[in-house]
């Protein structure tokens, strides 16, 4: 997992103001001598969807220098990476809340963390804000990395960072504490005095990545219900050490390794994940991990140093993320050793010839021997697979749903492509004739919604009735997939986000009758109808006070009507 990148600038008389502000808040900083060029900002950060590791960490270091930061959670229901209804996605659309809670606050900073799924969101939100506030607003992230350029044209936009934010971020404060409104910092974009992009050169990926702080888990704790404590999320790496081409590593790695900026991954020590880890028990009392690196296990001398001190000091049940190529015995047992609960292996495709278009090096048998090392231990397997690939007739997912009934697994996750600026299948698609020029510019525009778990246009109710399929192998009888395959009555099949949610459900239930473990991530039903009832509510209440709202009357009336899922005009 990449760090969200962030950066900040101000224009002259705002800063007059904030100085202003910073002094009348100078009790909140007993140790800090405020003074024009030397202060404390208030800095706020728009999360959507899910918790952002990289936020979390760009969160620490602002405030190791005394920042004060906070986190406004937009949590995107049904409208996030598992299901999405735009009916219901504009029903329990919360920007207009989100909005005006900014604006209350008062904000020194605004930061944006985005990807190209919910940058129009962003893009949209930003620009209500910038109507009425003179508050600098700062993009950072993965999108913000692929198309800068594109980010920064943006009139709401006032900065971009691309890459890792980190050192960026630091600099950046020390700059407008000084009053600099335009320096010089490497993976820093601004607008030149005509208002166009000024690029900015990238600097090199931190390489010690123990020298960092621990993620804040406190800012984005005090922003979102008290479950999320439970799921204590981390990383114990940065960056892959592949480069498939529907991936964002493979745009990092032309932009590090093969520019000569550093090796794009990077592993940190044992110690120190045991040592946040100690530290995040004793504070937040977390039942399980889940560790979002690309590949957990690519180093068996870590991970065997990793087992052995994880069992002992910690002891929690565990999820993450593996590779087939990575998975024998020796690394199951270590994983079982260690108490993980859940593993995920990418298996993506099951044909060779489409395996070699997305650069993947497996083998279906290497895969199906991991699969089954894994289904014989305790651990709850899940598996990443991608429909509607450059060329994938429908046939295809078909006989992925063969594969996953002939080799059933606890669950098998399916994602829908999603042509992601910059990455290397973005110019595969253009070699094979699935996408055009004209398609380029939508997707790096990126101007509407459009997750991996919404099949794009073209036979997507085939796709969809495919993925029911795919969902049905772990628990159906082994006769029903080739049945309704042979028959043609998976015609009949419903295909929608409630039928998607319902086979999940069965799915757990069958977990249980195996006696493997799996936690949901994000929401079980008593959760969902929870921040339904919580966030519906502060929508109905915001409703009702419109009036007192500081947005535009026009851009109100969009809110209300949940323009989260419609293009931007």
């Amino acid at each position: 997992m990449d760090t969200i990148g962030i950066m900040l600038t101000f224009s002259g008389f705002y800063l007059h103001d904030q100085l202003d502000k910073q002094n009348a808040r100078a009790s909140m900083y007993p140790s800090l001598a405020v003074s024009p060029g030397d202060f404390p900002l208030k800095v706020g950060f728009y999360i959507q969807g899910y918790e952002s590791i990289g936020v979390e960490y760009l969160s620490a270091v602002l405030r190791m220098d005394g920042h004060d930061t906070r986190a406004y959670f937009d949590p995107r229901l049904w409208r996030n990476d598992m299901v999405y209804n735009e009916r219901l996605g504009a029903v329990f659309n919360i920007e207009g809340v989100l909005i005006d809670q900014i604006l209350q606050d008062d904000l020194d900073l605004l930061c944006f963390s985005v990807v190209t799924d919910n940058f129009a969101t962003a893009k949209r939100v930003a620009t209500v804000i910038k109507e009425v506030s003179n508050v600098p607003i700062v993009f950072g992230g993965i999108h913000c990395t692929s198309v800068p350029e594109r980010v920064a044209a943006s009139p709401a936009i006032d900065y971009v960072v691309v890459g890792e934010g980190e050192f960026a971020l630091r600099e950046l404060c020390e700059a407008i504490a000084d009053g600099n409104r335009n320096p010089d910092i490497p993976n820093v974009w601004s607008k030149g005095a005509d208002g166009e992009p000024v690029e900015r050169p990238a600097r090199p990926t931190i390489e010690d990545l123990d020298s960092l702080p621990f993620p804040d888990k406190d800012f984005f704790y005090a922003a979102v219900p008290d479950f999320h404590k439970e799921n204590y999320i981390t990383v114990a790496s940065r960056g892959c050490i592949y480069s498939c081409t529907f991936c964002n590593n493979s745009m990092y790695k032309r932009m590090y390794n093969k520019a000569g900026k550093g090796k794009w991954h990077r592993r940190r020590s044992v110690d120190s994940i045991i040592e946040e880890l100690k530290i995040a028990q004793e504070k937040h009392h977390f039942e399980r991990v889940s560790f979002w690196d690309e590949i957990f296990i690519d180093n068996k001398e870590w991970l065997r140093e990793f087992s052995e001190k994880y069992s002992l000091a910690i002891g929690k049940p565990f999820w993450c993320y593996g590779y087939a190529r990575f998975v024998d015995e020796e690394i199951v047992e270590l994983l079982e050793n260690a108490n993980c609960n859940e593993m995920n292996i990418g298996v993506q495709t099951i044909r060779p010839e489409t395996r070699r278009i997305i650069r993947r090096g497996d083998k279906n048998e290497k895969i199906v021997n991991a699969m089954n090392l894994v289904r014989k231990s305790k651990i709850f397997l899940t598996t990443g697979n991608i429909l509607q690939l450059p060329g994938q007739p429908i046939e295809e997912a078909f006989e992925l749903a063969e594969f996953y009934n002939q080799y059933p697994v606890d669950l098998p996750v399916v994602g829908y492509l999603r042509y992601y600026p910059r990455t290397d299948i973005v110019q595969t698609g253009l070699d094979m004739g699935t996408i055009t020029e004209e398609d380029v510019e939508t997707i790096e525009e990126a101007s509407t919604e459009r997750p991996f778990v919404v099949a794009q246009d073209d036979d997507e109710k085939d796709y969809k009735k495919a993925h029911v399929l795919i969902l049905l192998t772990p628990w159906a009888p082994r006769f029903l997939v080739p049945f309704l395959l042979r028959t043609k009555m998976w015609r009949f099949l419903p295909a929608n986000a409630l039928v998607h949610m319902t086979l999940l459900m069965l799915v757990k239930i069958r977990g249980l009758l195996t006696r493997k473990k799996h936690f949901a991530e994000s929401y079980t039903l008593l959760r969902l109808i929870y921040v339904l009832s919580k966030y519906g509510s502060q929508k109905l209440r915001w409703k009702l006070s419109r009036r007192r709202s500081s947005i535009p009357p026009s851009k109100s009336r969009d809110l209300l009507a949940g323009a989260a899922t419609s293009p931007e005009k």
